[in-house]
């Protein structure tokens, strides 16, 4: 409900922030615009990484990685950023592996006389 109510008002409020910080109360005005439209932590990155329909695929994917950085494309924090994602589906690749070879194996072991 309040952000229903601050969402109807705030373009009179983000009005009335701008006048008071016009009038010598930067603090106030930087106060209350963050909490309205807050500070983007990072940004879009103009990068396709390859398919990753498997693990294998991994590979290919970090080599882009690596000559993005090399050419200048990506920083190294925005590869950091990209490897970690790549890092946390490989282990959800390998988490379905895993149950998937479980499963057969349990699947065998009830079969087995």
């Amino acid at each position: 409900m309040i952000e229903q109510l601050l969402a109807e008002k705030t373009q009179p409020l983000t009005e009335k922030l701008i006048e008071i910080g016009l009038d010598g109360d930067a603090k106030t005005i930087r106060y209350c615009l963050d909490r309205v439209s807050p500070r983007r932590y990072g940004r879009p990155v103009d990068f396709k990484l390859p398919p990753i329909n498997d693990v294998r695929d991994v590979v290919a994917a970090m080599a882009a990685i690596t000559t993005a950085v090399n050419d200048g494309n990506l920083i190294p924090a925005e590869a950091d950023h990209l490897v970690h994602v790549i890092e946390v589906y490989t282990k959800a690749f390998e988490t379905h592996d895993l149950a998937v070879r479980l499963e057969n194996l349990e699947s065998r072991a009830k079969k087995a006389p």
